[in-house]
């Protein structure tokens, strides 16, 4: 249990900075609400699914931790590609 507490820090530590710099970056270049909004509380309800997973559940796999690193890497997919997007225009124009 103590090793697995220590491993949900160490994945939260290795991705919530880098998903506030993405976020505050699109929000930088103007993403809509629905952008914003929406991957933040992606990104939100995927580190608490992963949370249970990892420490409430019995099973070190199951599918709570596999739906929420699932949801995680949606979240940070889509800023991914509006940042590339955005990118892309402000390049073009």
């Amino acid at each position: 249990p103590k090793r697995s507490k220590m491993t949900g820090h160490g994945n939260f530590i290795e991705l919530a900075p880098l998903f506030l710099i993405a976020l505050a970056t699109a929000e930088y270049l103007e993403a809509s609400r629905i952008v914003l909004w929406g991957t933040g509380v992606l990104m939100l309800a995927s580190r608490v699914i992963h949370y249970v997973g990892m420490t409430k559940l019995e099973s070190p796999m199951n599918s709570a931790r596999l739906a929420g690193t699932i949801m995680s890497l949606a979240a940070m997919s889509v800023l991914g590609l509006f940042l590339g997007w955005a990118l892309l225009n402000r390049t073009i124009s």
